[in-house]
């Protein structure tokens, strides 16, 4: 049965190489696996590098756009752009943008509260 890489395992296997740097050669992938504590499938995903790397799409196109236009990270109350803005800025999904915006720490995207949406759904504005 295999388990989820926790930060404490990986932090685990860092501490491991960094203790044994002969480790990859001296340990079996199961072995390795076995003293972390997670599955050799598991290593295999996070620690070795993979053949094919898939780009993260968004990541440089949203720094680039908060260089040129400084206001993006500002609330969207504040003059800041939507998630939906910045999607179509970057030409991501608005949920890639959404994970890219919690990555970069930007304040949060939504524009209204659930209780303003109740209100003016309820004809208060």
């Amino acid at each position: 049965m295999g388990h989820a890489m926790t930060s404490a395992s990986a932090r685990d296997a860092l501490a491991l190489l960094e203790a044994e740097p002969d480790a990859w050669n001296r340990y079996s992938l199961a072995d390795f696996a076995r003293r972390v504590g997670v599955s050799r499938q598991r290593i295999h995903q996070v620690a070795l590098p993979p053949s094919n790397p898939r780009p993260r799409p968004g990541a440089s196109a949203l720094l680039a756009l908060i260089q040129a236009r400084p206001e993006v990270v500002d609330d969207p109350k504040a003059g800041g752009m939507s998630t939906q803005e910045i999607a179509d800025a970057i030409e991501v999904s608005t949920s890639r943008a959404s994970v890219l915006c919690k990555q970069l720490g930007l304040p949060n995207r939504k524009e209204t509260t659930l209780a303003q949406r109740i209100e003016r759904l309820a004809g208060g504005g």
